[in-house]
């Protein structure tokens, strides 16, 4: 192929080759060293809006004007859920029972529910549910929790 006068062709193959070197040698790496977000990181980073992982959203919820339904968990059930998920994530930093949490996380169907289990999470731990599963999953893992806690009705499955 013949370039039009004026292109140096030595100077568009170094700018191909920093650009390919950008997408498939520096960027993955930057990734893998967490010194740049992946798409994981950006889905994480959104969860922390969610009204579920807010602890005092569900006590809002059950005051909200023209709200019919409030799908609530017993106290029973909640602390179930709140030890099920603490016992997964903090037993040993090492091991992590994904399965546990994702469980939990299966079984809820509102933020309102997750809302239940933050905040007595908080009551109970003196910490922070989000928090927490942010830093002791990897962003894969807490990213297949997020794809079910993104589904979930705000107040009742009956109202999404």
């Amino acid at each position: 192929m013949k370039l039009p006068k004026g292109i140096d062709k030595n100077l568009l193959l170094k700018i191909g080759a920093g650009v390919g070197a950008y997408f498939f040698i520096v960027k993955p790496l930057l990734q893998k060293l967490n010194l740049m977000d992946d798409k994981d990181d950006k889905e994480v980073s959104a969860a922390a809006k969610f009204p579920g992982f807010n602890p005092s959203f569900w006590r809002e919820a059950l005051k909200t004007p023209g709200v019919k339904k409030v799908a609530v968990l017993t106290a029973a059930t909640t602390l179930k859920f709140t030890k099920q998920i603490a016992t997964a994530i903090k037993l040993d930093p090492t091991e992590i029972n994904e399965e546990a949490i994702n469980d939990v996380f299966k079984r809820l169907k509102s933020q309102v529910q997750l809302s239940q289990i933050s905040d007595l999470y908080a009551k109970m731990f003196n910490s922070d549910l989000f928090g927490d599963l942010k830093s002791k999953l990897t962003s894969n893992e807490f990213v297949q929790d997020i794809e079910l806690i993104k589904n979930y009705a705000l107040y009742h499955p009956d109202y999404k």
